[in-house]
């Protein structure tokens, strides 16, 4: 029994390693293809705009010509990342096989998760923050200046989830209604490339989400507590102040999610056992609040996954300028390569045995859910 479990617990090991490493190479084409969307609106004279309020109205003026810009380069991101996907199906369908053959993992994950949304959902999150730049400065008094941003940070983002939910729920109803097959691999390259750009949209929707809630968080915490930059979690000249606070605040956001995660599942499952026939004959007055509950519990648990990841991606980004150990190495060297290589490997191990202790717990809980 004890060889028995042990082999089993060395394979499943060796399953956790494998998915962390595929999981690695989606979120890297994520981060890439922001980084890509980040450099393109840097192209912008973005000199006219700040983080909140505008001086007078030419300056509003101002603002609304360079966010009708950053649209156009919204579209240009939308796009190209629509054809990256066009690329990958046409791939897919090349294979012997086709789309539900054994090949073309990266291809099919990266279809049915689009990574690449991220990038494009960043510059649409940017797109959304022209609510902060129409009020004028002078409108508030400057002893409340900070309680003014925080309102309306908070009204811009609960319009835009207003507005994303909406665009969601449309999308749902539009696949319905032109019977669309929600599985993209089923699809013909031919139907896939002209609703592609479409579902790049709608799948974006919920980074713009989550930026926007992030930000609120960030805002909350790190501005008004810490006086640091707005919308973000960087304070200059307090590195060691801001090290520990984002380490409270990747630690607490980390604790709450993990805490709320479980009930929002056990909603969103129950929701999804409400077929369409139950809802027309029982609930036909809330159908469009259930469809909105569907869509707002997917939002959280994307929120949580993704605000969790940069917080604590922003605590390396700390620990780099703080030359806490040696993951960026001041000056290139045999030396400096090897003890950074050596952290790299710890924090990998860190990660792994994190991840794998974490799947081990999941999949314990659901062999005694099943049991019971």
């Amino acid at each position: 029994m004890s060889v028995s479990h042990t082999a089993s617990k060395s394979q499943s090991l060796c399953e956790d390693v494998f998915n962390f490493w595929n999981v690695g190479l989606i979120v890297l084409n994520m981060w890439a293809y922001k980084d890509v969307a980040v450099r393109c609106m840097a192209l912008l004279d973005s000199s006219s705009t700040k983080t909140f309020f505008s001086e007078d109205w030419d300056e509003v003026g101002e603002c609304v010509v360079y966010f009708a810009k950053l649209s156009v380069i919204a579209l240009a991101i939308n796009v190209f990342a629509a054809f990256k996907n066009v690329c990958l199906h046409y791939y897919l369908n090349t294979l012997p096989e086709g789309p539900k053959g054994r090949g073309g993992f990266f291809a099919k994950k990266s279809l049915r998760e689009c990574p690449m949304s991220l990038g494009v959902g960043i510059v649409y999150y940017k797109i959304s923050n022209i609510v902060l730049y129409i009020p004028l400065t002078s409108w508030f008094p400057t002893s409340v200046i900070k309680v003014a941003e925080a309102a309306i940070l908070c009204l811009s983002s609960l319009i835009t989830t207003r507005c994303l939910i909406s665009i969601m729920y449309w999308y749902q109803q539009r696949i319905k209604r032109l019977g669309i097959d929600p599985n993209v691999l089923n699809r013909s390259t031919a139907d896939m490339a002209k609703e592609e750009p479409l579902r790049m949209f709608v799948k974006s929707m919920k980074f713009v989400y989550a930026w926007c809630w992030a930000n609120v968080g960030y805002f909350l915490v790190f501005r008004v507590g810490w006086t640091c930059n707005p919308l973000s979690a960087v304070c200059p000249g307090q590195v060691q102040t801001q090290f520990f606070a984002q380490l409270y605040y990747a630690v607490g956001l980390t604790m709450a999610c993990k805490s709320a995660i479980p009930g929002m599942k056990a909603a969103a499952a129950m929701m999804t056992k409400l077929n369409s026939h139950v809802v027309e004959a029982f609930l036909v007055d809330d159908a469009r609040f259930l469809e909105d509950q569907k869509i707002s519990d997917q939002l959280m648990s994307a929120f949580c996954g993704i605000a969790i990841g940069w917080a604590w991606t922003n605590i390396a980004v700390t620990e780099c300028a703080s030359k806490i150990s040696a993951t960026c190495p001041a000056d290139p060297s045999i030396l400096k390569f090897f003890y950074w290589f050596i952290t790299l490997c710890v924090y990998f191990f860190i990660a792994i045995c994190i991840y794998h202790s974490m799947m081990e717990t999941h999949r314990l809980a659901n062999r005694c859910r099943k049991i019971v």
